[in-house]
């Protein structure tokens, strides 16, 4: 899991099935072995949760994943992120039907930071403005790499 560069969530594939150019030239330079990329397997539950989510997509998708690190979700990150979350006074109220899976999944990230301090390469930066993630934007990235 250390031989990764960077995080990625799941705003980052998002942008890539949308035709981001930016994304795309991250994602070849993944398929090309130039650049090492991880994310968790929460960005993937987000982006197959999602509504416009069809077969088309998950093919896409699948190929893709190929051609980078999936970390796992195991008992410590799930523990360590709900610390993160509880602490960051973000509870999730028992009284709400539906979670708001981006939020959770910056606390995945987060915890994942903590343990690989490695960066998080994100097509939404304002969703991490309120948390100690060190990250950026993927054109910043790409420029600086």
């Amino acid at each position: 899991m250390n031989e990764i560069d960077a995080l990625i969530d799941s705003s980052v594939l998002l942008a890539y099935k949308s035709g981001d150019p930016f994304a795309k030239t991250l994602m070849f330079k993944a398929i090309d072995k130039d650049i090492l990329l991880g994310l968790t397997t929460f960005s993937l539950f987000n982006i197959w949760s999602r509504s416009d989510f069809d077969r088309k997509s998950e093919i896409g998708f699948i190929s893709l994943i190929e051609y980078l690190t999936v970390i796992e979700i195991d008992f410590e990150s799930a523990i360590n992120s709900a610390n993160i979350l509880r602490n960051a006074n973000e509870p999730i109220e028992e009284s709400k039907s539906v979670f708001e899976f981006d939020t959770i999944e910056q606390y995945f990230i987060q915890h994942l930071q903590n343990k690989l301090s490695k960066k998080l390469i994100t097509n939404s930066p304002e969703k991490y403005n309120i948390l100690t993630t060190d990250f950026t934007d993927i054109e910043h990235f790409l420029k600086a790499n």
